[in-house]
């Protein structure tokens, strides 16, 4: 980026479309840090179909994963046996 500081939403844009990029910017206050939010809101809502299809379906394989090491294990399943002891 070049040397002034950028914008909420210029720095929003930056990260959209490079991740990885390295930007001077910090949020003054609760309503710059919440243009920055609302600008990657609206990036994400404009972005192509199959990029917001990946999202989708990362969003969904997400909200099945659970903190029970044992999750989907079958009581009967050598390998729940050895590795999960007493399952109850």
């Amino acid at each position: 980026m070049d040397d002034a500081l950028p914008t909420s939403e210029r720095a929003a844009q930056v990260l959209f479309d490079k991740p990885r990029a390295s930007i001077d910017f910090e949020a003054a206050d609760e309503a710059e840090a919440r243009r920055a939010i609302e600008e990657f809101a609206r990036l994400f809502e404009n972005a192509p179909g199959v990029f917001k299809d990946a999202l989708d379906g990362a969003r969904a394989g997400a909200e099945t994963l659970s903190g029970d090491r044992l999750q989907g294990c079958r009581r009967d399943h050598p390998e729940c046996r050895r590795h999960g002891g007493d399952i109850r």
